[in-house]
């Protein structure tokens, strides 16, 4: 079945807008990994000599849906061939001022390698922004490296389950996590979410997708420093995200 353009825009949106509701500023993409994207609030100087700080947040995202993923490159062919970081800010802006100006179509995505930079223009150039630049494949590698060094931390992996509490404006909810086996006792510890910084949007996707949905939170335990790192993640039918902050370590208490 064919699908119309509006559907398809707002899909898109989704994707490149709606996902973390445009606070994790940064959208890694990697021609040569299809459907694999990294929604960052680290940029890319950064992260070759990477010194975590505890505001930083890493968001590796999987597209599942073949659908989707094709909505997507359909929308935006040149997603499928380059390695790039989008300012996720500015790439929204400009999709919703372009289709202001052309409504039944999809802007442009104009790629210069001269400058290595991304440009976003109606068909007939009469608007064009910049949303994005060039980057190396040897420079997004150490975003996976972060995640993958990530998930070794610690000796155990502890797994809860909640449903999304709606956080709303710059408001921010303690999660607790009680009973935890920690060494030869029980600890817990508290730790801060907040809607499109560190979990997935409630407010922006998933009530709007009206999906029932709930995240998983992995505590990854390093016993005998009685600490914790913690990841969150997040499966529908559309994409799997995993969110994690590598700065941030959390101490646990005793019960």
């Amino acid at each position: 079945m064919e699908v119309d353009f509006k559907t398809k825009l707002k899909v898109v949106k989704f994707i490149t807008s709606a996902l973390f509701a445009r606070k994790q500023p940064f959208m890694i993409i990697n021609g040569n990994e299809q459907g694999v994207f990294y929604y960052t609030n680290v940029e890319v100087s950064r992260v070759v000599l990477y010194r975590p700080t505890i505001e930083d947040v890493v968001s590796k995202v999987k597209i599942v849906s073949e659908d989707v993923l094709k909505m997507l490159y359909e929308a935006y062919p040149a997603f499928k061939n380059i390695v790039a970081q989008i300012d996720l800010r500015k790439f929204s802006t400009a999709v919703n001022k372009c289709v202001k100006e052309e409504p039944d179509r999809f802007p442009e995505l104009v790629v210069n390698k001269d400058t290595n930079e991304l440009t976003m223009c109606t068909s007939k150039g009469t608007v064009s922004f910049l949303v994005g630049n060039l980057v190396s494949e040897h420079d997004i590698s150490y975003y996976e490296e972060i995640v993958d060094k990530f998930s070794k931390f610690g000796d155990r992996l502890v797994r809860r389950s909640f449903k999304g509490v709606q956080v709303d404006g710059d408001d921010k909810v303690s999660l607790e996590i009680t009973d935890i086996e920690c060494d030869k006792d029980k600890a817990e510890f508290g730790f801060p979410i907040k809607d499109g910084v560190n979990l997935v949007s409630m407010k922006e996707y998933i009530n709007k997708r009206k999906l029932d949905a709930s995240y998983s939170v992995g505590m990854l335990v390093n016993s005998m420093a009685r600490t914790a790192k913690v990841m969150i993640d997040y499966a529908d039918d559309w994409l799997n995200a995993s969110t994690m902050m590598p700065g941030s370590l959390w101490f646990l208490s005793k019960v």
